[in-house]
């Protein structure tokens, strides 16, 4: 049935644009639900079979329209008739150009009006500002699309409103798993704001009235609706029994997460916008009143400009909001139009708390998946304590993100199982031979062990799933590059048929700048991963300070030299300042290292390492190349940390990559922390430092994580990085609610480990 005839049937056709957005769907809702006007509703969309509608056709009994949105000829036959139409424009680029068709369409076909949604930033004679507008917005958004509606048409209303409510369900997940929201404004600035059903209400009374004379334009902020941060933080926590926090954030980290979840960057700008505006006139109001005052104290006697001076300061008076509501345009625009009074916060936030509150189904459980490296035992000791030990004291330094217990009881919520991954036993055979299954290295030369349970091969870790686990996976480096693409494939592969929330791994800071094939692996698990079609989370952590309690000095005679050949003999040739660092004897207590001036570069060409002549993997921690490139550190209790928090969150970062460090150090700067704190005041010499001897027992998987290679690579990287931007880090106090440790506290913490380590023998 066509909209002409559809107008013979009733009295009133309306077409709406934006259908299937927030306003657009309550708009036909409070339509088709008047009873006192006949309407016909139809919705202009691009496909009439999308899921979204052919439920709002079903739940409010509109008519679909196909439109193709790029052809104006199209626009126009479904416009062709209607009494009136409904814009609500999409802000984006090609948003604004559909909108400026939807305008040509209406004018071609002479509908009797439109009704548009807009910006009370829209223009600036609410504000009484003169803002000059970006040049590369200024074909974008409302602005745009009202200059073009009034040089078309001469029917068109505009309803500017201020940000909505439902804004806040931006920070749905954020709310839900992490208990807390975040904006740009600050906590007490008063924010004018309205309800979806509010707009909707309004449109709805302008469209089904065509041949009503209305004005061009209504603001329907009003005075009485205004919400700060704090108040809805305290409104949030009273309404779900938790509390919730508010993080101010700046202003480029917000338009960030804006983009992140979907929004564009044209609606951050706009929140960016009206803070600045809210700021201004918080700060400035009492000047201009003042600068008003005083360029008439000319033409005033001493009386009247004492009296002036004393309304200044009333008006200027904290207390006094009518003063910010005049200038800020606030109207009673919304009463003319409904002749109701617009819904307040608290009622929206009692009508819409369910939809925050997290039901059994969105309780996780974690599944940790590593080889026995120091990561995983550090995680397990973590969880452990903060998790699944029953009690109801509160824990110190750790985030609500990082532990979920149920509020004021401490009985955690969670239930967590770890797996450790582990080589394949040698298999009995009578003839000897190796199995078949150990020559091909597939899944199942690997067993799995839960604790306290006995080994099973990997292809049974799927029965040991379940649909609400998130699988934090630390890859068993140890096991050496092939079986740890296995053991990755099948942990994938698990996740995958036990329809598991997701995958959390480990990978490497340096993942996608390594030349190492060492490193480049971790690039290929990464990549696996991406194309897996499972959820996930990648963490990139950079080097463990724990790093330096597995180093070893190399200018002593060890017990371990038959097991781990180390030529006590040899000397290094790394040249540094002209000075060339041979073995000292052990009896010698060593000079601390002279200073040095910024080294120079390697040349072109030049490798970055020096390497000692007996041994190809020997790299001295004062090599020309290290003291002054810049080192990406991390404890490893705040990488637990960091891990736990990012599973418990895990919608919050689902499908991305996290890049996560909390120090950036020259290696001459560590040597001088290590020094300040070290054990007894013994000396700390890093040029006579092997970077990657390991002692046995104390390898770095078994302290830290990396193993040899990797190490070599961060330390390679550092070097290349140096000339480079710093990676983009994560803040670790959002991921995890905690202070980072620091690497000056951590030497303090672990002085009497790394002194051993590194401070040669007297």
């Amino acid at each position: 049935m066509g909209v002409g005839l559809r107008k013979m049937m009733h009295s009133h056709v309306i077409v709406v644009f934006g259908a299937t957005s927030r306003i657009g769907k309550a708009t036909i809702e409070e339509l088709t639900s008047q009873h006192k006007v006949t309407v016909t509703v139809v919705a202009a969309v691009e496909n009439v079979k999308d899921a979204r509608a052919r439920r709002l056709k079903k739940s409010t009994k509109c008519f679909l329209a196909k439109c193709n949105f790029n052809d104006l000829t199209s626009i126009q036959r479904v416009v062709r008739n209607a009494d009136a139409v409904l814009l609500v424009p999409a802000l984006s680029e090609s948003g604004t150009r559909f909108s400026k068709r939807v305008i040509d369409a209406i004018k071609q076909e002479q509908v009797p009006r439109l009704v548009m949604t807009s910006s009370i930033l829209a223009t600036n004679d609410f504000w009484l500002r003169h803002e000059v507008v970006p040049p590369e917005t200024t074909d974008l958004g409302y602005e745009a699309i009202e200059a073009h509606a009034r040089q078309q048409l001469q029917n068109c209303v505009s309803l500017r409103i201020p940000p909505l409510m439902e804004t806040i369900m931006y920070c749905h997940e954020e709310i839900m798993f992490a208990n807390r929201f975040h904006s740009c404004f600050a906590r007490e600035t008063a924010i004018p704001c309205i309800a979806v059903k509010d707009v909707a209400l309004a449109a709805s009374r302008v469209l089904s009235q065509p041949m009503k004379k209305y004005e061009s334009a209504y603001c329907l902020a009003s005075a009485q609706v205004t919400c700060s941060p704090h108040e809805i933080e305290q409104l949030l926590s009273r309404a779900l029994g938790k509390h919730v926090k508010y993080h101010q954030i700046p202003d480029e980290r917000l338009v960030r997460l804006f983009r992140e979840k979907g929004a564009t960057e044209y609606v951050a700008h706009n929140m960016v916008r009206l803070k600045k505006y809210l700021e201004e006139e918080e700060s400035n109001s009492s000047a201009d009143l003042i600068v008003t005052t005083a360029t008439t104290a000319t033409t005033a006697t001493a009386a009247e400009v004492e009296e002036r001076e004393d309304e200044v300061l009333r008006k200027a008076a904290p207390e006094d909001k009518k003063l910010s509501g005049a200038r800020f345009g606030y109207t009673t625009d919304f009463r003319q139009l409904t002749a109701q009074d617009p819904m307040l916060p608290t009622k929206w936030l009692d009508i819409h708390a369910k939809n925050f509150v997290r039901t059994p189904l969105d309780q996780m459980q974690l599944f940790v998946i590593g080889s026995g490296e120091g990561l995983f035992v550090e995680v397990e000791r973590f969880l452990a304590y903060q998790v699944t030990a029953p009690t109801s004291a509160p824990v110190p330094n750790v985030g609500d993100a990082a532990i979920p217990t149920t509020s004021g009881s401490g009985v955690p919520q969670s239930k967590v199982t770890f797996c450790t991954i582990k080589s394949a036993p040698p298999a009995a055979t009578t003839t000897g031979s190796t199995p078949a299954s150990q020559s091909t290295g597939e899944g199942q030369d690997h067993y799995f062990q839960v604790a306290g349970a006995a080994m099973a091969p990997m292809r049974e870790l799927l029965k040991q799933l379940a649909s609400q686990d998130v699988v934090v996976y630390i890859p068993p480096l140890r096991l050496g590059p092939h079986a740890c693409m296995e053991v990755t494939k099948a942990v994938v592969d698990a996740t995958a048929k036990a329809n598991a929330w997701g995958i959390v791994v480990v990978s490497a800071i340096f993942t996608d700048r390594g030349k190492n094939d060492s490193v480049n692996r971790m690039g290929a698990m990464e990549l696996l991963l991406e194309n897996s079609g499972v959820p996930y989370v990648i963490v990139r952590l950079p080097l463990f300070m724990e790093y330096f309690l597995a180093l070893s000095n190399c200018f002593y005679p060890r017990a371990s030299s038959k097991s781990e050949p180390f030529a006590a003999a040899r000397g290094y040739q790394g040249e540094e300042g002209g000075v060339e660092y041979e073995e000292k004897p052990a009896a010698v207590t060593p000079t601390k290292p002279p200073r040095h001036a910024t080294p120079a570069a390697p040349a072109a060409g030049e490798p970055a390492l020096s390497t000692g002549s007996g041994d190809a993997e020997g790299w001295i921690l004062s090599d020309r190349s290290l003291p002054a490139s810049r080192q990406y550190l991390i404890a490893m209790t705040d990488a637990a940390k960091a891990l736990v928090a990012v599973a418990y969150t895990f919608p919050l970062h689902r499908n991305r990559v996290r890049t996560l460090y909390t120090q950036c150090l020259t290696m001459a700067e560590i040597e001088m922390v290590l020094q300040s704190c070290a054990y007894k005041g013994r000396s700390i010499a890093l040029s006579q430092v092997d970077g990657l001897h390991e002692e046995p027992g104390r390898e770095f998987w078994k302290v830290s994580y990396w193993t040899k290679s990797h190490v070599k690579q961060f330390l390679e990287c550092s070097v290349a990085q140096s000339t480079q931007d710093d990676p983009a880090s994560e803040v670790f106090e959002e991921v995890t609610e905690c202070q980072p440790i620091t690497f000056d506290l951590w030497a303090h913490t672990k002085a009497k480990g790394y002194t051993h380590a590194l401070a040669p023998s007297s």
